[in-house]
């Protein structure tokens, strides 16, 4: 089955929301199956002329030692799906899919690392007579201005201190 496309997003996250989890809302622009066709772009379909219904054809690249290697590419014709429409549907104009803002919630649990990837199934891009792609979140941990994060978790910070502060100890808030 056809598969739309993947929407990569980066999700910016303080050490903060990091360190407590959180829960993120967000708007994003994406496309989705036409409800009135079904995201097939019309009514009373017909097997394609074209491509016999395949939705692909083969062709031969002529090079000087004669016709090899051959190419598969989309049917133009039905645009790969093997199927014609008598009917265009109005509200899709017969692409099967429509332009729609989506709003997202991801859930982010604490002590996530950064450059972590969140695949949400289906939330990606639709394609005409196939199913949604995915949308993958990328963690991403914004510079903090004391600490820095090692790659165990573990919190550093660099401390400046003068020679008899560290000889005769001191309190630093």
């Amino acid at each position: 089955q056809r598969v739309g496309e993947n929407i990569s997003m980066v999700l910016k996250l303080t050490l903060e929301e990091i360190h407590s989890g959180i829960t993120k809302k967000f708007k994003y622009k994406s496309t989705t199956s036409c409800n009135t066709c079904h995201g097939h772009g019309g009514t009373n379909a017909n097997t394609c002329s074209m491509c016999s219904g395949h939705g692909k054809g083969i062709r031969g690249i002529q090079t000087p030692f004669g016709v090899v290697i051959p190419s598969v590419f989309e049917c133009p014709a039905c645009e790969g799906v093997g199927l014609n429409y008598d009917t265009q549907c109005n509200d899709c104009h017969g692409n099967g899919i429509k332009d729609i803002e989506q709003e997202v919630e991801v859930v982010v649990p604490s002590g996530v690392e950064s450059n972590l990837t969140f695949a949400m199934s289906g939330k990606g891009r639709a394609i005409k007579s196939g199913i949604n792609g995915n949308l993958h979140i990328q963690i991403m941990e914004l510079p903090h201005k004391i600490f820095t994060r090692s790659s165990n978790g573990d919190l550093k910070m660099n401390l400046k201190l003068n020679y008899s502060q560290m000889v005769l100890g001191d309190k630093v808030e």
